[in-house]
């Protein structure tokens, strides 16, 4: 079935659906709910910031997140200055991004500890990247902020329990630091050559 443009709901956020998008969008951005309607001096005001844009899009984002989120959503920030375990997350990877939410945000890895790498997930589809070493000036970290929908499928805690479970514990960056020289640590296929890691 098609939806005519002249449908009075064609393109219409309703309810959750827009709880979500404000939810995911820029604290300052304008969310229109319907289109058309939308004033032009409101599209022509000059709102668009880029520093501020980018900032809010980029994969290592340090500042400080909106306290409050729209009715029917949540919000879940994993967050940590302690690496990643690669073999346990690569155990613990369907769990963290195969329900239905949106997450965003960077990480780090033992095996891997020069390299920002990127976690960008969207409802069951997840995809993971390197996109180069971690500024000088800048001390690594892990960051993933998850947004979702209240009553779907995907359970807060238990994102959050799969996510402490995959950083290295005290015992082992006593024993080996947060620094490991390894061959091999089975990303891989998502990641490229351990060798070319920085």
């Amino acid at each position: 079935m098609s939806v005519s443009a002249h449908t009075p709901d064609a393109g219409r956020a309703q309810g959750e659906g827009l709880g979500l998008v404000r939810a995911l969008a820029r604290p300052d951005a304008i969310v229109a709910s319907g289109w058309p309607g939308l004033p032009t001096d409101v599209l022509l005001s000059g709102l668009r910031n880029h520093e501020v844009a980018e900032a809010w899009a980029a994969e290592v984002r340090r500042g400080p997140l909106p306290q409050q989120v729209p009715e029917g959503t949540w919000r879940l920030e994993l967050c940590s200055d302690r690496p990643l375990h690669p073999g346990r997350l690569n155990e613990r990877v369907e769990v963290l991004g195969s329900h239905q939410h949106r997450a965003r945000g960077c990480f780090w890895l033992a095996s891997r500890p020069g390299e920002v790498c990127v976690w960008d997930g969207a409802g069951g589809h997840l995809s993971i990247g390197a996109v180069g070493p971690w500024r000088p000036s800048e001390s690594p970290l892990t960051r993933i902020v998850v947004t979702g929908l209240r009553g779907a499928q995907t359970d807060p805690e238990l994102l959050r329990e799969a996510f402490e479970a995959c950083l290295l514990t005290g015992a082992e960056l006593a024993e080996r630091g947060p620094y490991w020289e390894v061959a091999s640590d089975g990303l891989e296929p998502w990641l490229g050559s351990i060798r070319h890691a920085a």
